[in-house]
Order: C-alpha cells, then sequence, then structure tokens
C-alpha cells in the first residue's frame, strides 16, 4: 500500500512539480561588443569572476543557481525549500552582484554593467536533465519568462521586477515604476519596476503613523502594554512577550501600542529579525542605533561578553526623557548575538525599562525570564467582519464578508488581505500570502502527501476517509498524522463517534491544492470519489461526491450526482443549495456528448432547477419559465410521463402567475387528462389543484369548489403534501372559494389546515404561503387586526429567507389590513410598494384584487378621485381575472353614488349583482345588498 499517493505526491527527484519560484535572471550588458573592445581571453576572465562571485552572492542570499548561460545565470529563490522572503532574497542578490560587476569593473579599469530581471509565480519545476556539471532541473511557467524578457529590457545596470516581485518586496527596497513596456513574446503592455536601492529593515508600517484602526479585537492586549509601560515609567523594569502564528497581529498590536505613546516622554527604539540574515552577527541589535556601533567596537572589545556589554550600557545612556521602550520583532528569525546582547540590556537597566518582543516560536532561554507572555489568539467571527470592513476600501456585502471571514480563519492578515483582493475584484491567491503559506509547506516535510489528500477533501475531513484516501498503512498512518498535528498547519479535532482532520486556515489548504500537479489532483480526486461511494454516500455528502468526480473529469457520473444532491436539497427545502448544485451539474454535461443518458439526467437537473427558481425568483420568472419548458421538451423526446406531467405543472404556474389564465387553464387540462391516463395520487392531486386554481381565479367559483371536491381524496398523498406549496396553495385558494360562496366556517378549517401543514413540514416557504393566505381571508372576513398579523408574519419570513414573489403581495396584504384600522397613509404606501415590487417578479395574479384594495384605502383616506383612477386600472388591468370582478364593480358604483352619480352607479351595482349570482358569489350578494340599504359600503375599519 501507500504506492499510489506517494507516486501521487512525494516531490523525489524524477517528478515534476509545481512550486512557486522567485526566478532571477542576471548577465553581463553589452558583452559582445565588450569582448570585441577587450578581447577573447581577457573577457573570459572576467566572466568567470562575474559567473563565480554571482554564484556565491546568490546561493549567500538563499538561491540556487540552476543554470549558466554564457555570461548570464539563472537562480530560483523558493528552491529546494521555500522562505517567506523568497521575492527579497531574489532582490537583494541582484543589488548584490551590480556591486560585484562594479567592483569587477573598476578593477580591471572596464566600465562593466550588468541586468538583471525578477518575476515570482507559480512554476512548473521539471525532471532532472543531463550529468554532473550539466544536470538541471528546467523550470516552465509564465514567472520564467517575465524575469528572462524583463532582464532584456533593462537598461546597463538596471534591475526591473514584474508586479508580483514587486508586492511582495516593496517595503525593503525603493522602486521606481517604469512606463508600461511592451515585452517580447507578451501579450500587451507590462508592469514594472526599477530597483533604486534597500529601504534598510526599518520599514515597519506604523513607524511614524497610527495603526489604531487596524487594532481589532486587542484591546485587553493593549491595555496589559500600557500598564506595564505605566510601571515603566515610575522606574520599574519590564520584559513583555508577544507571541502567536503568522499574521495574528503581532507587529500591529505593537505598533498601536507605539502611536499611543508621548515621544518627548519616552525614548523608543525598534528592530526587527530577518531570516535572511539569521546568521549575521548583531543583524538586530544594530537597527537600535543610528551607526554602525558594533563594527567599530568590535575589534577594541576585550571579549565577547564585554563588547556587548558596552553596547548595552550606550545604549541606556542614550540621553532622552522617560523610560527606554526596546521593541525587538520576530525573535525566531533573530541571531544569536542580537539575543545577548537583549539579555544584557535587560540585566543592565537600572530603572525605567520596558523590552517587548514578538516571537511566533517558544522563547529563547536567554530571553525566558519575563514579566507576561500576551499569547494573540485567533480573533472571532464578529471582530474579523470588522476588520475586514475597516480595511476595504470599498464597503463589501455581508456574503463576501462572511466568505472572507470564513477562509482567514481568525487570522487578521489573511482577512485584510483577502479584503483588498476582494475590492480589487481578484479571485488568486494574494501574493502577500502566497509567500508565506508557500513557505510553511516547506515545513511539513514528509508529510505533505498527507496534506494534499485533506487539501483534496477539503478544508476538514473525517480520519477514516482520509485515511483511505492516502492508502497508507494504518501504523503509518498514525505516525504520519501525528506529525502533520505538530507542524499546526492541521489540527485533529477529536469529538463523537468520528474524529476530523482540519486544516488551521482554509488558506493553508488552497496552497497545497494550488500547487498540486493536475494528475495528481485527478488522481486523488478519483480516489476520495471511489472511497466516499464505497462507505455510502449519505444526502451530506452527495455535494462533494459530485465534486470529486467532476474534478477527476468524469461528468456523466458528477452531473448524476449533483442531480441527486439538488433534489435532496429541496426536498430538505435548501433551496438556494439545490440550486446551486443544479448549476453545477448541468455545467459538468457540457463537457459531454449527446446521449440519451445525458438527456435523463438533464431532465432531472431542469425539473429541480424549474422547481426551485419558482420558489426562489417567483413562478413566472424567466428563468424557472425556461428551465419547465426544457424539463417538458426533454420528457417529451424520451417519453418521460411523470416528466412531462412536471413541464406541464410548470407551465401552468409560470402562465397563472403571469395572469395569463386561458394558457394556465389548458396547461391545467392537459394535466388532468395526462394524470386521469397514468393514474396516481400525487399526479392526481396537483392535477385537481390546477383545475381549481384557474377555474377560481377566472371567476368560475362554483366550478373551483366542484374542483376542490373532487381532487380532495388526492391531495392527502403524502408525496403532494410535502411538496413545497401544494397545500398551502391548495387549501389557502378553497378557503377564500368557501368564503366567497358563504361559508366562512370552512373557509377557517381550510386555512388552519394550510397552516397547520406548513408547521408540520418545517417548511418556510408553505409557512410564507399559508400566512399570506390566512392574510387574504381574514381581510375579506373584516378582521383586519388578524390580517396584519399574518402578513406580517409572511412578509417578514419571505424577506429574510428570500421568497421574492410573496414578500411583494403579503406586503399588499399588509397595507390593506393597515389602512382598515386608521393608518391609511401609511397603508397606501404599503399597498402600492408591494405592487411594484410585483413586476420583479413578473408576477401579475391577483392584480386586480390588489388594485381594488388599494382602491378602498384611498377611499378610506377621502381620496375618492385617486381611487376611481385606481378602480380604473383594476377593472382594465386583466380581463381575464373574474374572481374578484364583483366587489371591484361594487366599489366603484359606490364612489360613483357618493358623486351623485347615481345612474352609471346603478348601473355597475346591477352589473355586479349579476356576476355575483351566476358565480353563486354569496359573499358579493352580501355587500351589494349593504349598499342597497345604504350600510357603510366599504370594510369594516
Amino acid at each position: 500500500m501507500g504506492s499510489t499517493i506517494e507516486q501521487a505526491s512525494e516531490p523525489a527527484e524524477g517528478r515534476s512539480e509545481k512550486r512557486q519560484l522567485a526566478v532571477l535572471f542576471a548577465d553581463l550588458a553589452d558583452s559582445t561588443a565588450l569582448c570585441s573592445v577587450i578581447g577573447d581571453e581577457r573577457f573570459h576572465a572576467l566572466t568567470l569572476d562575474f559567473l563565480g562571485g554571482a554564484a556565491k552572492l546568490v546561493e549567500a542570499s538563499g538561491g540556487y543557481v540552476a543554470r549558466f548561460m554564457g555570461d548570464g545565470l539563472l537562480a530560483y529563490f523558493g528552491y529546494p525549500a521555500a522562505g517567506e522572503d523568497d521575492s527579497v532574497r531574489a532582490v537583494r542578490a541582484a543589488l548584490a552582484v551590480r556591486e560585484l560587476v562594479s567592483e569587477i569593473g573598476a578593477a580591471a579599469e572596464i566600465p562593466l554593467a550588468m541586468r538583471a530581471g525578477v518575476a515570482t509565480g507559480t512554476v512548473m519545476l521539471g525532471t532532472w536533465l543531463g550529468s554532473g556539471a550539466a544536470r538541471e532541473r528546467p523550470v516552465t511557467g509564465d514567472a520564467a519568462n517575465l524575469a528572462a524578457r524583463l532582464q532584456s529590457a533593462a537598461q546597463p545596470n538596471g534591475i526591473l521586477v514584474a508586479e508580483s516581485t514587486h508586492a511582495l518586496a516593496r517595503s525593503a527596497f525603493q522602486f521606481e515604476e517604469c512606463l508600461s513596456l511592451s515585452l517580447k513574446g507578451i501579450d500587451g503592455c507590462t508592469r514594472a519596476f526599477a530597483v533604486s536601492g534597500a529601504a534598510g529593515w526599518d520599514h515597519r508600517p506604523w513607524i511614524g503613523q497610527s495603526e489604531a484602526n487596524r487594532l481589532v479585537g486587542r484591546v485587553a492586549e493593549l491595555h496589559t502594554l500600557q500598564a506595564h509601560f505605566a510601571e515603566a515609567a515610575s522606574g520599574a523594569i519590564r520584559r513583555i512577550a508577544i507571541q502567536g502564528e503568522p499574521g495574528i497581529g503581532k507587529s500591529t498590536l505593537v505598533g498601536a501600542f507605539v502611536s499611543g505613546l508621548d515621544r518627548s516622554a519616552c525614548r523608543v527604539v525598534h528592530g526587527a529579525a530577518n531570516p535572511g540574515y539569521a546568521n549575521l552577527p548583531f543583524f538586530l541589535a544594530g537597527q537600535f542605533f543610528t551607526d554602525d556601533v558594533f563594527a567599530a567596537e568590535y575589534d577594541s572589545a576585550g571579549s565577547a561578553e564585554a563588547f556587548i556589554n558596552r553596547a548595552a550600557d550606550r545604549l541606556l545612556a542614550e540621553p532622552g526623557s522617560g523610560p527606554l521602550v526596546v521593541v525587538a520583532e520576530d525573535l525566531h528569525w533573530s541571531d544569536p548575538s542580537s539575543l545577548s546582547f537583549l539579555a544584557a540590556l535587560t540585566e543592565r537597566a537600572a530603572a525605567g525599562f520596558l523590552l517587548i518582543f514578538t516571537s511566533r516560536a517558544a522563547l529563547p532561554p536567554v530571553l525566558a525570564d519575563i514579566d507576561e507572555a500576551l499569547h494573540l489568539s485567533p480573533l472571532n467571527d464578529v471582530d474579523m467582519a470588522a476588520l475586514i470592513q475597516q480595511i476595504a476600501p470599498t464597503a463589501l456585502a455581508s456574503a463576501a464578508v462572511l466568505d472572507i471571514v470564513k477562509r482567514a480563519g481568525g487570522v487578521p492578515l489573511f482577512g485584510v488581505e483577502l479584503a483588498r483582493l476582494n475590492a480589487d475584484g481578484g479571485d488568486r491567491l494574494p501574493w502577500s500570502l502566497s509567500e508565506l503559506l508557500t513557505s510553511r509547506l516547506t515545513d511539513l516535510g514528509g508529510s505533505l502527501r498527507l496534506a494534499q489528500c485533506l487539501a483534496v477533501l477539503g478544508p476538514s475531513a473525517e480520519m477514516p476517509l482520509l485515511a483511505k484516501v492516502s492508502d497508507l498503512a494504518a501504523d503509518e498512518f498514525a505516525t504520519v498524522i501525528q506529525t502533520l498535528e505538530a507542524t499546526k498547519a492541521v489540527r485533529i479535532y477529536r469529538h463523537g463517534v468520528t474524529d476530523r482532520a482540519i486544516f488551521s486556515h482554509a488558506l493553508i489548504q488552497e496552497a497545497i491544492y494550488r500547487l498540486l500537479l493536475e494528475r495528481d489532483r485527478k488522481t486523488l480526486h478519483r480516489r476520495a470519489a471511489v472511497a466516499i461511494e464505497v462507505s455510502g454516500a449519505g444526502r451530506d455528502v452527495l455535494d462533494d461526491l459530485a465534486r470529486h468526480w467532476n474534478a477527476c473529469d468524469e461528468f456523466g457520473h458528477a452531473a448524476s450526482v449533483y442531480a441527486a444532491a439538488a433534489e435532496a436539497h429541496r426536498l430538505h427545502f435548501g433551496y438556494a443549495e439545490s440550486e446551486h448544485a443544479v448549476e453545477h451539474g448541468l455545467d459538468a454535461l457540457k463537457r459531454l456528448a449527446p446521449s440519451p443518458q445525458r438527456d435523463r439526467i438533464e431532465l432531472d437537473l431542469q425539473s429541480t432547477l424549474a422547481s426551485v427558481l419558482q420558489i426562489n425568483l417567483g413562478y413566472s420568472n424567466a428563468r424557472a419559465t425556461a428551465a419547465a419548458n426544457r424539463a417538458k421538451a426533454l420528457a417529451e423526446r424520451h417519453g418521460e410521463v411523470t416528466r412531462r406531467f412536471q413541464g406541464l405543472a410548470g407551465q401552468w404556474m409560470a402562465a397563472s402567475s403571469a395572469g395569463d389564465y386561458a394558457t394556465g387553464a389548458s396547461a391545467a387540462r392537459q394535466m388532468l387528462l395526462l394524470a386521469n391516463s397514468v393514474g396516481g395520487h400525487e399526479l392526481l392531486a396537483a392535477a385537481w389543484m390546477a383545475q381549481l386554481t384557474s377555474r377560481f381565479r377566472m371567476g368560475d367559483i362554483t366550478g373551483a369548489e366542484e374542483a376542490f371536491q373532487q381532487g380532495e381524496r388526492f391531495f392527502a398523498a403524502p408525496a403532494f403534501a410535502s411538496r413545497p406549496g401544494g397545500i398551502a396553495q391548495t387549501y389557502g385558494n378553497a378557503a377564500l372559494i368557501a368564503v366567497l360562496r358563504g361559508d366562512p366556517a370552512g373557509a377557517r378549517a381550510r386555512a388552519a389546515f394550510a397552516l397547520r401543514n406548513g408547521r408540520r413540514m418545517r417548511s418556510n416557504y408553505d409557512i410564507c404561503f399559508a400566512a399570506y393566505m390566512a392574510g387574504m381571508l381574514c381581510l375579506m372576513l373584516g378582521a383586519d387586526r388578524m390580517a396584519q398579523r399574518w402578513s406580517t408574519r409572511s412578509s417578514g419570513l419571505a424577506t429574510r429567507i428570500g421568497f421574492p414573489q410573496f414578500s411583494a403581495i403579503a406586503q399588499v396584504v399588509l397595507g390593506r389590513a393597515m389602512a382598515g384600522q386608521g393608518e391609511v397613509k401609511t397603508g397606501i404606501d404599503t399597498i402600492r410598494s408591494g405592487i411594484a415590487a410585483m413586476d420583479t417578479t413578473g408576477s401579475r395574479v391577483g392584480l386586480t384584487l390588489y388594485l381594488s384594495w388599494l382602491a378602498e384605502a384611498e377611499y378610506f383616506g377621502d381620496l375618492a378621485d385617486a381611487a376611481t383612477l385606481t378602480l380604473d386600472q383594476a377593472l382594465s388591468a386583466n380581463p381575464e381575472e373574474r374572481f374578484y370582478l364583483p366587489e371591484t364593480l361594487r366599489l366603484k358604483a359606490r364612489i360613483l353614488s357618493a358623486a351623485n352619480e347615481s345612474e352609471s352607479a346603478d348601473a355597475l351595482l346591477a352589473e355586479a349583482r349579476s356576476l355575483a349570482t351566476e358565480v353563486g358569489g354569496q359573499w358579493f350578494l352580501r355587500r351589494i345588498a349593504l349598499d342597497d340599504g345604504g350600510a357603510q359600503p366599504m370594510a369594516a375599519r
């Protein structure tokens, strides 16, 4: 065992691998002309001096000389081991080579110059080629090509770096941006930067400016530092350590503290260690002085201890008021001599001294005696969200903030850089983080192969599945997982029945996954898919299973599983999740050639998509209609009767919701014919529901009641009762039919059944739907207060969960209920807002009713002219919609009567009475009778 994963991930000499490198090209400038002037032999000697010296400088900077090319060399930084400052090392090496060339030229009395180009990026590091001195690992990729082109474009003694390198090294060097360059073989213009020189190492962002706005979630730690400073100001000696992982905010905390100090009342010196100078004596300590004190006094020192003590005394004795504050950052990279210097400082300080140092690792023994250690933990989600919104150049949407919070894993640096990237519209890993994360991969050593398995599985995975994918023997797996856990890149959560391996940060997983070779990724994804299927894929892992099949190019398997996942989400009311699964499935299908099997999978996907879009976007939404039509066409092509019925149902819902009742009625008739020929309670229930709804909306109240009676024995079918909106629509409309027929008790019973079914299903959509219908019923029964209660619930739920069609129409019910209770102006505004919102969903169902309610509310507010115009709109909005027409006519007759237009009013009232009698609408007839008797004509107020 172990062969597959080892071959897929082990970076052995015989395998290519993907790496992030800083690539340096450097050569002598104008060498051909120089050779012709000084001769072959002399030029040969100069070239050897240049190449030999340059190679030593590259290696001293942590680089790897990959190849000598005539009078130039190619070097990699980040190989064989990656570091956090590979780009800085590459630029530093280029500057050193430039200085070397100047020295060689001066010694030879020849105007010698060089050119260099540096670019950072992901490259393919090839297998070893050649043998002996000619043995090399070639590199291919954009970064290598760009570095070569920049080197060619540089002026004599010029060093050009790519934008990626500049982003990583800009704080360590001085740069001048070049005008956009046109480089051979690279499309478009290239942004590049010329290196002027080093900026020095005292480049922390808080020097000279406040970082208080960046300090989030560290108030207690800041107060602790301030308390220790107060004690130092009183003469005490304090030593404080700030510890935490990379990017956790150690420097930001120190910066906020230092920025708040009154510099006239204290002395502050600062230094930072650097991995490139970990073996340079006094690199950190030398930054505390304005001159090179260690170089000047070293020869005269009697011993190393005396030399260090003398330097410490000098720093302590320098003039200034108040306590001395010494800030030493990144001690995990410090040279030993500087650590000894810091120890001497604390021992020799007499009074008024505060030492603050930061470190990722355990404290060095010479500084173990401290007063307090502040261990910075990851920020919580609330603090991280606040930091992201503060640092982002523009306000971010809540969904973007939540995504960044999840990916950042509580590390402020990750959150800040991802926020900036999001604001810029990028989707790659930021350069500022890429080098940091890549360097951490080197720390994984032999456990990298297991980390790669986990990266493929996702940010976390159950241990049994991880073991299967890794294909390691049980004892070897246990050993490697312990090694991996020790790196702190991965944590093991031992909770419940099954332990889980979890990356400490999602970005580490992204970095590992990004550097996997394509063939290795596919191998691991296939192994993951097989392992999940063998173990039995439950509903909760279908999306992951589909993702793995998709990633190894098994697009048919992927689409089929995505279809199953989408339907599972729909049945459990995860409508947004269902839509996402469908989209992924349809994308996978695009990679397959046409076939009956492909059509069957697409039919499943389109059917589910139509259902969820009708809920997410509205029944008459164009996308929902298109999905329903596509599903119907596929079903007819392959004789899928059930799917054909679903397509007809989708057409019926779209047409009916859009107010096209004639088309809807035709589809409803086809549904009933098909259901009767096939049988099955679910299809018959859906067909009779469509019948009663279509008849009702077209004003056939008696026919609608007959349809309800015919279908009632089928409505209890479990598949129909659990169908989103099925019972709510059927019994909600049946309740309105009952009240119009003069049966308020039956109406209440039907509405109550719809509400109970929604609660039983625990479906927000059905609860929202049934509450809206209950609000309508209450309005028709004159119970405006109850109508307001139900419509408020429906509107709030629809807005919060995302059901736009009900968010709009529930506002109409709410506004009418408010107007009926005296809040006329607010009610009118709410109704108008709801009607306007209907346009965004394409819904026109019930528009005659809603405009009639608006007119009624306007009449309550003594806006008779506006009410008349609104009623004219209601009567012309949709001639096919007749279920509320008698009441609309009665309302207009009442307004005309009040305006002393009795003849016109009587004609409208007679028309309303005739229509109400024709359809069997007792509710209409009672209200008309009230008008005949001169009673209050509108509704209870």
